[in-house]
């Protein structure tokens, strides 16, 4: 979404949750910010439901599944603490595992 490339490229915005301030952040690369922002896409219940189907159909590791369950974590609150640059490129990874397997039912 615009407002997390906004954010990612140290413009102070707007929050999605109303009037709360998003700290400004340092310049970032493009394929970083790129890699937060679609994590950042999914909901708390689409990384759990990922974590979910990694562990019943053992295609994810455990560090994977739990990368997963933490990002949750984040979703769930607001991403009021933004991915790191290494959670986020894991998480790319494994939604693009999660997406091909599924159209692969």
């Amino acid at each position: 979404p615009d407002n997390v490339r906004n954010e990612l490229a140290g413009v102070e915005v707007i929050g999605a949750t109303g009037d709360k301030t998003i700290r400004a952040l340092p310049k970032i690369s493009s394929d970083v910010s790129d890699n937060m922002a679609r994590c950042m896409q999914l909901s708390a219940d689409d990384w759990f439901a990922i974590a979910t189907w990694g562990s019943s159909s053992g295609l994810l590791l455990g560090w994977q599944i739990g990368l997963s369950n933490s990002l949750s974590g984040l979703a769930i609150n607001n991403w009021d603490r933004l991915p790191s640059e290494k959670q986020a490129k894991h998480g790319v990874n494994i939604i693009t595992l999660y997406e091909e397997n599924q159209s692969n039912k």
